[in-house]
């Protein structure tokens, strides 16, 4: 079982006993971690829908189905539900939309997971050998305002897609280890630069004029002659 089936295993029963599915959560890194925070979101799930509630409440949940009879509950009862129903949802939204949802742009650790994240969710980015058409190419930075003015070199893949809230550019070079993936991302703004690192991948971010671009590659990839000639063969206009 690979990140990407196993992330999707974890969405539809994340307390599954299946032996590849187990193995896998105890073996991989970010995936245990994953694994962890679905598990503890169960818990929490759990223990709010067994708190203790005022008497009789079931009974009154179901006959506020008619929003009519809303009126009839006590003002202190319908302030328990709505901050039991606020509560459901914040815990939903907090698991199924990640950590970064509730966090600012451009701060360099969050950006790096989001990085990190997006890269093990498209597993199948890194396994295409095929040699994207420049024209295509020239299309995909177009509609960033963005011209390719060098020599890119060979491209492997190259698609739109979302780094958290944002669109930008997700291309795939060879490098001497391995694949490299590049993360155009306009309007994420850091400071400075980042390293990025993990049990499977080597990289960096770096501050862009129009946000940020990241080069990871795999363990011990040196990334840097790529990050220079990707960023002298791009014109992002701004």
């Amino acid at each position: 079982m690979n990140c990407l089936e196993f992330r999707r295993q974890l969405l539809i029963d994340p307390q599954s006993s299946e032996p590849e599915f187990l193995r896998h959560g105890a073996t991989c890194g970010d995936c245990s971690r994953e694994y962890e925070r679905a598990l503890s979101f169960e818990q929490k799930l759990h223990a709010v829908l067994n708190a203790d509630h005022p008497p009789g409440l079931e009974s009154r949940v179901l006959l506020a189905r008619d929003l009519r009879l809303n009126r009839w509950l006590p003002s202190s009862q319908r302030q328990w539900l709505s901050m039991a129903a606020s509560l459901l949802l914040a815990l939903g939204l907090a698991f199924w939309l990640g950590p970064e949802w509730s966090r600012p742009f451009g701060t360099g650790a969050d950006l790096s997971q989001a990085v990190l994240q997006h890269i093990q969710n498209e597993p199948e980015a890194l396994d295409n050998d095929r040699d994207v058409d420049p024209n295509a190419l020239a299309e995909l930075f177009s509609r960033f305002g963005a011209r390719i003015t060098g020599d890119l070199g060979h491209v492997s893949y190259a698609a739109r897609c979302n780094i958290r809230r944002q669109e930008g550019v997700h291309l795939v070079l060879p490098g001497e280890k391995g694949a490299v993936t590049l993360l155009f991302m306009p309007n994420e703004h850091l400071p400075d630069s980042k390293s990025v690192r993990s049990a499977h991948f080597d990289g960096v971010i770096v501050p862009t004029s129009y946000g940020s671009l990241a080069v990871i590659g795999e363990k011990s990839e040196s990334v840097s002659p790529i990050l220079a000639r990707i960023q002298a063969a791009v014109d992002w206009d701004t």
